[in-house]
Formats: C-alpha cells, sequence, structure tokens
C-alpha cells in the first residue's frame, strides 16, 4: 500500500517526541459532561486488537519511547491494554494509563488488577476523579486502588479538573489527604466536547503559557494522529491539529510531522497565547475576529488552528529561518531546564520548585514572583501535598500576608488558602498555650534555683515575644530545654508536682528524659543539647549561652546566634531532612535576627564536632536552593570531596520531598556516609544490625519474603536519592 502524507516542514532542529496517546476505545461507562472526546457507553465500533499491536510495534520503531494508554475507558478492554502493555514492555516502551477507576470497586479487585498491569509494565497511573466522575462512582474505587499501589510501593496520580467555582475540590481531595504516595494533578476544564454546552461563566480563563498537551500526539480510535490528547480529536483534515491518518501514512512520518510542525512547536513553547501574538503581528490580520473572553487555551487554539488563513500566514512565518532560530532557542531552555530537574520536571515542581515558591512568599518578601508564576501555573503541582506540607512545616502565619495575592488567587485552590487561614489561626492559640507553659516552666526553675537554656523553636519563641515581633513568626511544636544533668529529675519531679503529666508511651531517650505534657504541649528536659552520636561541642556552644531577659521568664536562656545555626543545620541532617522548609526557615530566622553574626565561630564550631558534613549538608543546600545568604567564602570552607557529593544529591532529593517516608536501611546507609570515622562507621553497622536481629526475633516479625520485599524497595529508594 502506497501512503501519503503532508509535506514536512523544514525546522531548525525536531524537537523530540516520547510519549504517545494510544486511544484503545471511545466507549466509556459514564457519560461525564465536561468529556473532551464526548465519550459513552453507547459508542459503536473501536480498532482492532491487531491494528493496536500494529500501532504499538510502528510507534517503538519510529523512537517512542512511552505510550499512554487512554479512552473512553480503557479497561472496558482489560485484556487487550494487558497484551498491547506486555507488547511495549517486550519492545523496551514504558506504558502508562489513564482511567476513571471503576475497577477498583472494591479492594480486592484493586489488588489483582494493579498487581497485573505493573507485571505487565505500567510505570504510572492516571485515575480520574472529579466533580463530574463522582456524578457516577464516589472516590471508593480511586481510594482502593491507591491502597493497593501503596502495597506495591507505587505512587498513581488522581487526576481533577476543575470549574472557576472550585468551591467543591476540597470536598474532591479530602478522601486522598492520608495517602503519601497519591500525587494530586488540577486541569481547567475546556470547552471542547460536551464541555461546550457549560455555562462559559463556569468555566477558568486561563490562556497563557505553554501547552504541554501538545508536546504527546495522539492515534485516535479510527487511526488518525492528532496534536494532542482529546481537545484536538473534533478538528478537520485541514487543522495543524490533526496530523495525518494511519491509513495513508507511516507512522514514522506521522511522528515527524508532529515533531516538525511550526505551529504546533509554538503552541508547545509558547501556548495559544503565542499565536495569537504571531497572527497580530502579521499585516492583514488586523481584523481577525478575536474575542473579548477566552474560556481556555483551547478555545482560543480551535478558533486559530481552524482559519486555513490564517494557519497559511502562521506556517509561512514560522518557517523562516529567524522564526525557526528563535523556536529553536526557546525549546532549548526548556529542555535544558528538563534535563536539570526544571520546569518541566513534576518531582522538580513539587520538590524544589513549590518549596523555593512558598519559602520566598513566607519571607519578608510576602510576594509571587515571575519564577513562582511558572510554578503555580503548573497542572502538577500538588496543591494537597503542598498545603499538607506547609502546615506541618509551620508556615502558615508566615504565609498570611500573600494569601491574598491576585498571582496566587488566580491559581490555587480555595481549599488551599482556605485551609492555610484555618491553619494560623491555630498556630496563634498554640503560640499562646506555649507561652503559658513556658511561664510554668519558669516558675518551677526559678524555685529549684536551676537555669534553662531553651533550643529550637521554644528560644525563638521568647525573642520574638522580647523584640515584639512575634506576630507571623513559625510556632515551635514541642518545648526543648537543657538543664544541667545533676538538675534535669528533680526540675522533672518538680513540673510532675504542679500537674505535667508524663507520656507513658515515650521511654527515656538517650540525650533527654520522658517526655512530659502539659495543655497538650509535649515538653522535654535535655540533659544534653543532641545525642552524643552528632558529636556536638556542646561545652563550647554552652558557655555563650545567653539571657533571654524576657518579663515573667527568668532563669531561661538560649544559645548564642552562631550555636543556634550549628545546632538547626546538625539537628535536620539527624533527622534525615524531614520538612525541610522547616529549617529553611529557621536558619532564615537566626540571619535575620542576628546580622552580625560571627561566621568564623560557626565554622569553628563545625570543626570541632565529630561529623562536620552534618552542618555542611545543609548549609550548602539551602544557600544554593533557596537563596540563604550564607556567605560564600563560608561555603568554600565545606568539604569538596565524592562523599560530600553523594550526601548532598541524597540531601536535595529528600529535603524538599513532602512525603515524609522514613526508613532505617536508607537512613543508616546516609550516616555511613557522613561519618568519617572508621570506628564510627563499625559502631553504626553494629548497632543497625543489632537492632534488625531484634526486630526478625519478635513474635509475629516479618516473613522472608516481607524482609526481601522491603530490602528491595529500600534499595529503589536509595539509587533515586542518589541521581
Amino acid at each position: 500500500m502506497i501512503r501519503k502524507t503532508k509535506p514536512i516542514p523544514a525546522v531548525v532542529a525536531e524537537p523530540a517526541v516520547s510519549g504517545l496517546a494510544l486511544m484503545v476505545t471511545r466507549r466509556c461507562n459514564m457519560t461525564c459532561k465536561h468529556c473532551s472526546v464526548e465519550s459513552m457507553p453507547g459508542i459503536k465500533g473501536q480498532p482492532d486488537e491487531a491494528d493496536l499491536m500494529r500501532w504499538v510495534r510502528e510507534a517503538a520503531d519510529a523512537g517512542v519511547r512511552n505510550v499512554l494508554f487512554t479512552g473512553g475507558e480503557p479497561m472496558l478492554r482489560e485484556q487487550v491494554v494487558l497484551r498491547l502493555m506486555n507488547e511495549c514492555h517486550r519492545r523496551g516502551v514504558s506504558s502508562r494509563l489513564a482511567t476513571n477507576g471503576f475497577w477498583g470497586k472494591n479492594p480486592g479487585d484493586a489488588r489483582k488488577r494493579l498487581k497485573a498491569l505493573r507485571l505487565a509494565g505500567l510505570v504510572a497511573l492516571n485515575v480520574s476523579y472529579d466533580r463530574y466522575h463522582a456524578e457516577f462512582q464516589g472516590p471508593e474505587p480511586a481510594l482502593n486502588i491507591a491502597r493497593a499501589a501503596a502495597e506495591l510501593d507505587f505512587t498513581i496520580n488522581i487526576t481533577v479538573t476543575r470549574l472557576a467555582d472550585d468551591s467543591e475540590l476540597g470536598k474532591v481531595v479530602e478522601p486522598f489527604r492520608e495517602l503519601p504516595n497519591v500525587r494530586l494533578r488540577f486541569y481547567d476544564v475546556q470547552p471542547v466536547g460536551f464541555a461546550k454546552d457549560l455555562p462559559r461563566s463556569s468555566l477558568r480563563s486561563e490562556v497563557d503559557g505553554f501547552c504541554s498537551a501538545c508536546s504527546i500526539p495522539a492515534i485516535t480510535d479510527d487511526g488518525r494522529m492528532t496534536a494532542c490528547n482529546g481537545p484536538a480529536y473534533f478538528s478537520n483534515a485541514a487543522s495543524p491539529l490533526s496530523i495525518g491518518t494511519l491509513a495513508e501514512s507511516s507512522m514514522e512520518d506521522l511522528v515527524k510531522l508532529h515533531r516538525c510542525d511550526p505551529i504546533l512547536e509554538t503552541i508547545r513553547t509558547s501556548g495559544p497565547a503565542g499565536l495569537r501574538e504571531e497572527l497580530k503581528s502579521i499585516k492583514g490580520f488586523e481584523d481577525f475576529p478575536w474575542k473579548d473572553q477566552y474560556y481556555g487555551m483551547c478555545e482560543l487554539c480551535l478558533q486559530i488552528t481552524s482559519n486555513p488563513q490564517a494557519v497559511e500566514a502562521l506556517r509561512k512565518r514560522l518557517s523562516a529561518p529567524e522564526a525557526a532560530a528563535k523556536q529553536l532557542a526557546v525549546r532549548q531552555v526548556m529542555e535544558a531546564n528538563k534535563r536539570s530537574a526544571g520546569m518541566l520536571n513534576t518531582r522538580f515542581v513539587n520538590g524544589v520548585g513549590a518549596s523555593r515558591t512558598f519559602f520566598r512568599a513566607a519571607t519578608a518578601e510576602h510576594r509571587w514572583t515571575e519564577e513562582s508564576k511558572k510554578i503555580l501555573g503548573r497542572a502538577d503541582l500538588d496543591w494537597g501535598h503542598q498545603v499538607e506540607y506547609l502546615m506541618l512545616c509551620g508556615l502558615a502565619r508566615p504565609l498570611l500576608p500573600a494569601l491574598d495575592d491576585d498571582a496566587l488567587l488566580r491559581w490555587a485552590p480555595i481549599f488551599f488558602t482556605e485551609r492555610l487561614r484555618q491553619r494560623a489561626v491555630q498556630e496563634e492559640m498554640l503560640e499562646l498555650t506555649q507561652r503559658e507553659v513556658l511561664r510554668r516552666i519558669s516558675t518551677i526553675l526559678r524555685a529549684t534555683c536551676t537555669r534553662g537554656v531553651l533550643l529550637k523553636g521554644a528560644a525563638r519563641l521568647l525573642i520574638d515575644l522580647q523584640r515584639g515581633n512575634h506576630n507571623g513568626a513559625r510556632p515551635p511544636g514541642d518545648i526543648d530545654i537543657y538543664v544541667d544533668p545533676s538538675d534535669a529529675e528533680t526540675v522533672q519531679r518538680r513540673l510532675m508536682e504542679s500537674g505535667f503529666k508524663a507520656s507513658k508511651p515515650n521511654m527515656p531517650n538517650h540525650h533527654h528524659l520522658a517526655r512530659l505534657r502539659c495543655r497538650g504541649i509535649a515538653v522535654e528536659i535535655h540533659t544534653q543539647i543532641m545525642s552524643s552520636s552528632c558529636g556536638l561541642p556542646e561545652q563550647q556552644m554552652l558557655s555563650s549561652m545567653r539571657s533571654i531577659e524576657c518579663k515573667d521568664f527568668d532563669n531561661l536562656y538560649r544559645l548564642d546566634a552562631e550555636a543556634m545555626l550549628l545546632h538547626t543545620c546538625v539537628h535536620a541532617t539527624n533527622h534525615f531532612f524531614p520538612r525541610g522548609l522547616r529549617t529553611a526557615w529557621d536558619v532564615h530566622w537566626i540571619l535575620n535576627h542576628f546580622p552580625d553574626i560571627d561566621w568564623d565561630r560557626v565554622v569553628a564550631l563545625a570543626k570541632k564536632s565529630k561529623i562536620s558534613r552534618a552542618f555542611w549538608v545543609p548549609a550548602r543546600l539551602l544557600a544554593e536552593e533557596l537563596d540563604i545568604p550564607i556567605p560564600s567564602d563560608v561555603l568554600k570552607l565545606a568539604p569538596n570531596d565524592a562523599n560530600q557529593r553523594k550526601l548532598e544529591r541524597i540531601a536535595r532529593a529528600k529535603f524538599f520531598d513532602t512525603r515524609d517516608k522514613r526508613i532505617s536501611i536508607i537512613e543508616t546507609a546516609f550516616s555511613l556516609l557522613l561519618n568519617d570515622s572508621v570506628a564510627r562507621r563499625i559502631r553504626i553497622s553494629a548497632d543497625f544490625t543489632a537492632s534488625w536481629i531484634r526486630s526478625q526475633r519478635r513474635p509475629g516479625g516479618p516473613s522472608p519474603r516481607r524482609i526481601y520485599k522491603s530490602l528491595r524497595q529500600a534499595l529503589v529508594r536509595w539509587r533515586g536519592l542518589r541521581r
């Protein structure tokens, strides 16, 4: 058979097309009002399995590296999907799946089917759940699939579409709050397919930004290739969104045409708004019938690409060498960002990118920068995990002044700002309680003629109170206070006599007594600033302690600024970097409150520590990623060997991760890298081995299969952290 295709336009360089969407069927068991391809149960006709299999093979031969199986609802043809995935796996192509999750209605089915999909080669799963899918089924199927995925140590995406009024989003995402292996992705409903019948006032009117959907061509159920999955389905054959048909053209030619079309490349790099700006500058299109308002970028895109004269003029203009060179430059910048974990990388967006954005807004700037807007507008920014993370880091109050900014309100779901405001009120009440508990502790110290040195957040709280600038501060969690070991038990006993309750489940630690509680606040009486394994020069740190000099809080002291900085960084490393923004805020607070900090003393204290890397790893990371002003000549004194670079890569992966998963095997491996002393490495290994043996001897301990699975998962995560 002789195949024909549109002429392939010449461009300076071909952007890579790594993915392809394949519509297994347009039929669906639901009829959602926003469906872009108008799927429903009654649709007749679907591609033969032989055709689908041939398209998969041709896609692999054309250089496609991953295939997204979509619909309709692809799992209505479950066995076909599994066979297609197996073929992908055999050819070195990864498989992804978009589904409404109807097959997870009970936990057993969810586990069975997800396991089969994973064995067939599934690497990514998108489950759609929003107000439209909720009309046909509740969140239970998606939750069952998510829990089954957690058992397989597999992360899934919950895809949520939203309207201008997103007040229901909080209810939609609420069931997934406690599932760390779930990522939320938010997309705007576009006025295409069934959604054309929705009231225009209900749609969001965002048209700016590049279109990532146009990066992945789609094969429809009738064998056409379109520029994107969904919105381009009903485009006519003359539109640049309609690439061609597999009956007339080869897969390789169609993929190449999709890569090389200058109109599609403009959509990929500048979005439909970029096409509009180009068309406005072309003579003869001054009277183009632009609308006063567009209800999504797809509406703007379809208007331009359905006009033959506009398409011809744009193609001619964008094919010129100057325009092609400009597109290439933009593409290279985007690809460079992607390769360096930049703007196109989901892990970056929800890690370093989001942390940088929210940290800057929480500090003195209280605004959203241009770089911030690129993060806030991302569909894969998981607002659910981010709001949980920010609250756990104690940044609700510091973020309050920035919550009313239009740049945030344009993108953030209502539940994001509402929950931060609620937490800010709770933090205000919590601080009042903590002050009262500190007064009671001060009274006991005065009665026993004992001095206490406040650590971490408790010291910050009273310093802010002393200076009259406590509003908007990050509240402490527990109250940690160092007391001379000879007085510690006396103070502990007197506190209990005055009403403090012993927290029975918490056994005494090797560097503090058993935890107490008062009015819901945990209190730890420390006999060491930190555990001896950290090797801090505690005597030197305590020798320069300062009086807080705050009314009603006599007998309470603090470390000097240099010791506070060392303690903050080492504490983060010792706990394997949980909630990195909390550490970032504390370091920022110290440098902001003590601008004349003696960096020579900081370096000297770090050198006297047994594991000085524990200070340098977070210090360098915070300076590089969040621009915290640690002098460059100080950072040059940090170790720069292979171990240090490995530690920083691991810390970077963990520091900004909103999912706080602690695995003892990984933390032990990290500790071995952190310690240069052979004797300490032997002791760490021995302690871990002894602890592991004890855990295996417990009645009802894990089976050998479970142990093997845990070790394998730990190894995979360790390799991921070191990338």
